[in-house]
């Protein structure tokens, strides 16, 4: 190449670059991004050292400006996400380039102003619903690239020492806890642990990383409790005393709202008890652990303890507890907004109106505080109270009282939000004024300042296709019939429909869970499912790139159920194929879709393939719920064999002994209604209903709520004179004794072990078969499917 050839490479260099700055400075990303790209080529393909030299610089000062304006606020909204993939996809670039060193390695602060960039914006697409897995044009995971960051960071690989020339180092200080704090806390509050458990395994072993301090710990709880995990919880404090870790009163406050996230208000209250008392408290065990070793004190808990505990009391339902604590908080001067949320949440809870309407009346806060709050567009602190209220009075069929509230709100100067109205909305559909609820849609645009979303809209459709108001009761009968809310009609569903495209009409777009309602409506309908219609409108929101049904839960999950509702067992099996990793609700919605469908035998080896051999081991891919076990159980006692009927015994047992669930009010229901259906109460049966009742006598009802079921029961025995004469409340345990050999009855059936020719997941012939005309193989379904060719393992997935 010759000086003046040279020359004019240089000047289309020059320019390019020129070029390439301007469209960054102008925020044209995508051309910049392509720009850069031609540059990165230009300068590998220069042949004169000093020219390749000088243009690697040149092409990296291009790419640092690019990836510092890139990976700056904001992190949310499409456009953000394009721009924060595209400093990916420039980052990939340089890496994977061929420019002089040290220009082929990037800076360690792009890499750290790129890990923020990624975490925050991976944690509002979760919060948005989109979840965190956009994609670069490079096919980089947003999801994971945290993760690749502090590898690299840890490793040094691809990391900048020092610029060519200089005898300064790059700063090269090992990473801080703050770094992987970061990642780890986003990783967690997107609820995925595995993720965060590989943070803490790269953070582990590490040589020059810090130790996993309490605010690592309380991460990891914050995590798992919001997830309700609380054999996990229970892990990681286990893994925290193991490492001599001393809780501060952060971890400790985490810990306890893990706890009650959990229902494990025992655990929540003992550790409560430890902080309040300062060491005094009996669980020694636990105060040794809390009590700091150097100075001898307990971490005290502070206005943040109170109310989480507060709220813990709340959920349980225990409304002299609740009060008995308020009353401490304000004795403490520790009451605050919260505690006015929480102490009216606990009396909407337990319908106690004149309550919430008095706590509010007391303790709503002045123009004054909230003023200084600098909440959400000045919201007042106590929106939430008055909104559940109306909610309450709403769902109580208290039409009248849920819109005084509104009123109440006006004259306190409470200014409804999003959430007020959205409830206002459901309660206006859930009467069956429509009209009013589309008035209220365009009033809290135009006088309110607020914008409907995706959750207003699905509140009015899912209102819309409940139980009308005041029917509740008449389902709670002397029959123990409580029932999943009967099917709407074609005209609620064509109504909803219609607001479904109201919504895109708004430009509001709609969600999974938009889509998974109308799909789910549209299977229950009557006088007959329109399944299909489901179908096609699936593939329409797909088509246009609006919802996507490709491996998402809610929507499979909803096709699977009602393709179950309509009988197209082969539809549901078709959809539950789509899941790469099914979850529990996906679980369980197949396995009523091949109960309903007569498909039991089908259902069992799927619930033992999810949930292990029924031992209580670790080998099951997940948990089975209280919703699980129903559905097989009253599954087989509606087949009414003796066989079935020990079946259910046998789950039953399982559930309780192995799983250490205990039934709730539905499931007593379900087993009570499907027993009284027949009739007559046979002897087969009384083992598992006297059990049933004697457990019912444990959870809450309303006032004569479990007596009607329990005269419901007596009814159909005084048909049997032999069953009823054992049958009393002393001699239950009489009953029960039928169903202690159980051991014995497990054996006999086969069930202390996994089949391991579960064949519905694998290739060949199944063993067993079921009942019924020429005892055909259960696999004969699958053999129609064409997957019994298939190699041995979970190959479905």
């Amino acid at each position: 190449m010759t000086c003046e050839d040279d020359k004019v490479v240089l000047t289309d260099f020059q320019a390019k670059k020129l070029t390439a700055l301007e469209q960054i400075r102008s925020r044209k990303f995508l051309a910049a991004f392509q720009s850069i790209r031609d540059l990165v080529v230009m300068a590998e393909e220069e042949e004169e050292e000093e020219t390749y030299f000088r243009t690697s610089r040149k092409v990296d000062q291009a790419l640092q400006r690019f990836t510092s304006e890139a990976f700056v606020a904001p992190y949310e909204g499409a456009a953000a996400r394009r721009r924060i993939m595209l400093g990916m996809d420039a980052v990939a670039l340089q890496l994977s380039s061929n420019l002089a060193p040290p220009y082929d390695t990037v800076p360690k602060r792009v890499y750290l102003n790129a890990l923020r960039a990624l975490t925050v914006m991976n944690e509002m697409q979760q919060s948005a619903g989109y979840g965190g897995n956009a994609t670069t044009s490079l096919g980089a995971d947003s999801t994971y690239s945290p993760f690749r960051i502090l590898q690299r960071l840890v490793t040094g690989v691809g990391i900048r020492r020092k610029e060519a020339g200089s005898c300064t180092a790059y700063s090269n200080e090992s990473i801080q806890e703050k770094d992987f704090n970061m990642v780890l806390n986003s990783f967690s509050n997107m609820g995925r642990m595995d993720m965060a458990h590989k943070i803490v395994a790269l953070q582990e072993r590490t040589e020059n990383a810090p130790p996993l301090s309490p605010v690592g710990y309380s991460i990891l709880v914050k995590g798992y409790g919001r997830r309700g995990d609380l054999r996990n919880v229970d892990m990681i404090v286990a893994h925290a005393k193991a490492n001599g870790i001393v809780p501060d009163r952060i971890m400790l406050n985490s810990l306890i709202d893990a706890y009650v996230n959990c229902n494990a208000m025992d655990k929540a209250k003992t550790l409560f008890d430890c902080m309040a008392k300062g060491g005094s408290s009996s669980h020694r065990g636990t105060l040794k652990w809390v009590r700091n070793p150097d100075s001898g004190e307990v971490p005290r808990p502070n206005q943040r303890t109170y109310n989480t505990i507060l709220k813990g009391l709340a959920k349980s339902g225990s409304l002299k507890e609740v009060l008995s604590m308020s009353q401490k908080m304000e004795m403490k001067r520790l009451w605050d907004d919260v505690t006015t949320n929480t102490l009216v949440h606990a009396a909407v809870l337990n319908g106690n109106f004149d309550l919430a309407e008095a706590v509010l009346d007391r303790h709503t806060s002045s123009a004054n505080a909230r003023a200084n709050r600098g909440r959400r567009r000045n919201e007042h602190p106590n929106v939430e109270a008055y909104t559940e209220l109306l909610d309450g009075y709403s769902k109580a069929s208290q039409l009248n009282n849920a819109l005084q509230v509104m009123q109440t709100m006006k004259d306190r100067g409470v200014e409804p939000n999003e959430f007020t109205y959205t409830c206002l909305i459901a309660a206006f559909a859930r009467h069956g004024q429509v009209d009013k609820a589309k008035k209220t849609i365009r009033y809290m645009t135009t006088t309110g300042g607020l914008k409907p979303t995706a959750v207003t809209y699905n509140a009015f459709i899912s209102a819309l296709l409940s139980l009308p108001e005041g029917q509740q009761d008449e389902r709670d009968d002397d029959q123990c019939s409580r029932a999943v809310l009967p099917a709407p009609t074609d005209d609620q569903v064509d109504e909803a429909i219609g607001i479904f495209y109201d919504m895109m009409r708004s430009g509001i777009r709609p969600n999974d869970v938009t889509l998974a309602t109308l799909i789910i409506a549209l299977g229950r309908c009557r006088p007959a499912p329109r399944i299909e219609e489901a179908k096609e409108l699936v593939g329409k929101l797909e088509k246009n790139g609006i919802v996507s049904y490709k491996n998402n839960h809610k929507v499979v999950t909803a096709l699977v159920q009602s393709c179950g509702l309509s009988g197209d067992i082969n539809g549901a099996l078709d959809w539950f194929r789509m899941l790469k990793r099914p979850d529990l609700v996906a679980v369980n919605a197949f396995l009523d879709a091949c109960c309903r469908c007569g498909y039991e035998d089908v259902a069992m080896k799927t619930f033992r393939h999810f949930f292990g051999p029924g031992d209580g081991g670790s080998s099951a891919i997940l948990q089975p719920s209280v919703i699980s076990f129903s559905i097989l159980i009253r599954a087989l006692l509606k087949k009414d064999t003796v066989p079935a009927s020990e079946d259910a015994q046998i789950l039953y047992i399982e559930m309780k002994d192995a799983q250490k669930l205990f039934p709730d009010q539905a499931m007593v229901d379900l087993v009570l209604k499907t027993v009284i259906r027949t009739g007559k109460l046979q002897k087969k049966d009384v083992p598992l209903v006297a059990s049933i009742v004697r457990d019912a006598k444990e959870l809450e009802w309303r006032p004569g709520q479990l007596e009607r079921r329990r005269r419901a029961i007596k009814a159909v025995l005084s048909s049997r004179s032999r069953l009823l004469s054992v049958w009393n409340d002393e001699d239950d345990d009489i009953l029960l004794r039928e169903i202690k050999s159980e051991d014995t009855l497990l054996k006999r059936k086969g069930w202390n072990k996994v089949d391991s020719g579960f064949r519905l997941w694998g290739g060949g012939k199944m063993d067993i078969q079921v009942e019924g005309e020429n005892d055909r193989p259960v696999d004969e379904f699958l053999e129609s499917k064409g997957w019994n060719d298939m190699e041995s393992g979970f190959r479905i997935f």
